[in-house]
């Protein structure tokens, strides 16, 4: 990587080991390592967030989920310093999601689909089963390890955390089941747009599709969909005004912006916006931008052809998936069953190299196997040029090594990376996080006010009983001088 960018981590520091360490082994692979240029990690990135929002949108889904699923575990393997718990839930249900038809409902796949996708509200199989046990490994297992272990003042905080580990399954299999209720519930109240009828020029693939994935976005499945020469009162109306028509259950006809915001009232998920896009402040820039599309349809129709064509889509993972998914949900049982003891590691052993690839492998210290007793904060005591002492952390703040009043603030990204650097395990990566802040402060800072040299200091406060002084030792972890990274014989660690 380029020595005028900071960096965290090089990619020369995948070499280490105590990188493999953080890792798991070696089975873990990342496309983010292939290059160290800005612009390849920019284009990667990019790629993320595209297949992102193709996966938000429900276009070409399946497809987008496993690409997503491959690049979100190569992320988490360029830089497994800055993860936490949440990252490695989301690998599992991202994973899951994979084996699941996440594309059936409310999605650019379903809108546009021949084969109509599964009516039926609820999916039952193995990839459902291991979305919800996914809940109940995450909190049980490493509540069973943390209820049998020393650290603990007494038996009571461990039982609280056992028992809240059969809670977090139970809400979350609540919220998939009274989500579904409502959801049917609220379809059969509703009028959900039964009464309305949407008219489109028939010569326009594009006007069709238009309404197409307008119905579905809208929550309007009984609204119909026809075309307007099949209708002389529509059809008059959009030769007239050059528009789309909407007849909605009062025999009302609706034009250009005006037929946007009938769908509007009529829809279950935005039915509360319509009063607000009804205003007549709206609808002169809303006619505007309706003539433009219009005169456009042309190019649009085009461009959908290539992007949005009819096809058949298959909605529900094939039998052969829903194996992969069963094998997947036991080697994961047997997986945790080995973290509690209750198989022989030897299992692990041989799970281990699919589990690390997937990057599945699940956290299995989250309140296990007892609370931290040790906190702290940084300071990175500076020398300018000047002769000012400064905290290389907090530019414009003075020195000071007091508990910072915004501790809680910090982005938990630096926390994860703090947290582990203070282990001694990591020395490597003090290293490097001393160096990115010489040269961080450096690259911006005004003549005579760069600093010369650094030191990192925990701030090492430990748990004490409840009524006992929580004492404050500080702890030189590392001494920096900021001269170029060729002459690493400047660097000094600290025990």
């Amino acid at each position: 990587e380029a020595r005028t960018t900071p960096s965290l981590t090089p990619r020369s520091t995948w070499t280490q080991p105590s990188w493999h360490r953080l890792c798991g082994d070696t089975w873990r692979l990342s496309l983010h390592l292939a290059n160290g240029e800005t612009w390849f990690q920019a284009v990667v990135i990019a790629a993320q967030a595209l297949l992102a929002l193709m996966v938000l949108a429900g276009y070409r889904t399946r497809v987008a989920a496993v690409l997503s699923f491959v690049l979100l575990g190569s992320l988490h393997n360029r830089n497994p310093m800055i993860l936490v718990g949440g990252d490695n839930l989301l690998m599992f249900l991202w994973f899951w999601a994979l084996f699941l038809p996440i594309h059936a409902r409310w999605s650019v796949d379903a809108a546009l689909s021949s084969r109509p996708p599964p009516e039926r509200s609820l999916h039952l199989s193995w990839a459902s089963a291991a979305l919800t046990l996914q809940v109940l490994y995450t909190y049980f297992f490493s509540a069973v390890l943390q209820a049998g272990a020393d650290g603990w003042p007494d038996g009571t905080a461990a039982w609280s955390v056992y028992g809240f580990a059969w809670l977090g399954p139970i809400f979350a299999s609540l919220t998939v089941l009274l989500g579904r209720w409502w959801w049917d519930w609220a379809a059969r109240r509703a009028d959900h747009g039964r009464h309305l009828k949407i008219y489109y020029d028939q010569d326009c693939g594009f006007c069709l599709k238009s309404c197409l994935l307008l119905r579905h976005f809208l929550v309007l499945p009984r609204t119909e969909i026809l075309p307007a020469q099949g209708s002389t009162r529509a059809s008059a109306l959009m030769q007239a005004q050059y528009s789309w028509v909407v007849i909605d259950g009062e025999d009302v006809a609706h034009t250009r912006w005006n037929a946007w915001v009938a769908l509007l009232r009529h829809s279950l998920l935005f039915g509360w916006t319509w009063r607000l896009a009804s205003l007549r402040l709206w609808e002169r820039p809303g006619n505007i931008v309706y003539d433009w599309v219009a005169r456009h349809r042309g190019a649009f129709a085009s461009l959908t052809a290539w992007l949005l064509p009819e096809r058949a889509v298959t909605f529900e993972a094939g039998r052969g998936a829903q194996r992969v998914a069963a094998v997947m949900l036991f080697v994961l049982l047997s997986w945790n069953l080995v973290s509690i003891g209750a198989l022989p590691v030897a299992v692990a052993a041989v799970e281990a190299p699919v589990i690390r690839m997937l990057r599945l492998d699940p956290v299995r210290n989250l309140f296990a196997p007892y609370p931290w007793r040790d906190d702290g904060w940084f300071v990175a005591p500076a020398r300018r040029e000047d002769g000012v002492d400064v905290d290389a952390l907090r530019p414009g703040e003075p020195l000071s090594y007091a508990r910072p009043g915004t501790l809680h603030e910090t982005p938990i990204r630096w926390r994860a990376y703090r947290n582990r650097i203070w282990d001694r395990d990591f020395a490597i990566h003090r290293q490097e996080y001393a160096r990115f802040l010489c040269r961080d402060w450096n690259l911006r800072a005004a003549p005579g006010q760069r600093i010369l040299s650094l030191k990192l200091v925990y701030m090492l406060e430990r748990s004490q009983p409840r009524g006992v002084p929580t004492p404050v030792e500080q702890r030189v972890v590392w001494r920096h001088d900021c001269v170029p990274p060729e002459k690493p014989e400047d660097e000094e660690p600290v025990d």
